[in-house]
């Protein structure tokens, strides 16, 4: 079968959808021939879905078609598609078989997705702009508790920097770990 050249490799040639049944694992299905199969038509690769569903996220079942669909309450909105299908691994056929999971286009919520961070703590800095703002929200959306350090005024705490630097002196003097 000839495929239409592409800049990725897990794009999807025209006329295919990647979709993932209830135990987490992903088939692709051919519109065009109406067929499906367990494999990536351009790797050749099986994925699986596996993982919490993303913060503020849940599974439901629909009481008038019976179809799993899925809530995401922090936009009010609903879904056929599992959102964990963005971010399906491929299954590994060797255990040293390694592959990115993330590059510069990757969010703070996608690297974020599944991790447990119990019992965990982060200092930021620069979290009144940019990543490091980015990361602060991130991360104190998965319930972490953050400090944060900014060289100007913080805006998500609403106090100054040299306040911020010397509340973390008091935390070194009390003994406070930081786990990073």
């Amino acid at each position: 079968m000839h495929l239409p050249d592409s800049d990725s490799e897990d794009e999807l040639p025209p006329g295919w959808e990647e979709r993932v049944t209830v135990d987490g694992s992903v088939f692709y299905a051919n519109h065009l021939n109406k067929q499906t199969q367990w494999t990536h038509p351009r790797t050749g690769k099986k994925k699986v879905v596996c993982g919490e569903l993303p913060f503020g996220w849940e599974r439901c079942i629909d009481k008038n078609t019976g179809k799993v669909i899925y809530i995401d309450h922090e936009n009010k909105r609903t879904t056929y598609t599992d959102p964990r299908l963005a971010f399906a691994v491929e299954e590994k056929e060797h255990v040293n078989d390694y592959r990115q999971r993330y590059d510069a286009s990757s969010t703070a919520l996608q690297v974020l997705h599944g991790k447990d961070l119990n019992g965990k703590q982060a200092l930021i800095t620069g979290a009144n702009a940019g990543i490091g703002y980015e990361t602060a929200r991130s991360l104190s959306r998965h319930g972490w508790p953050i400090a944060t350090l900014c060289s100007k005024f913080c805006i998500s705490e609403g106090i100054a920097a040299k306040d911020v630097i010397f509340g973390m002196l008091l935390a070194e003097i009390a003994d406070i770990k930081f786990t990073f």
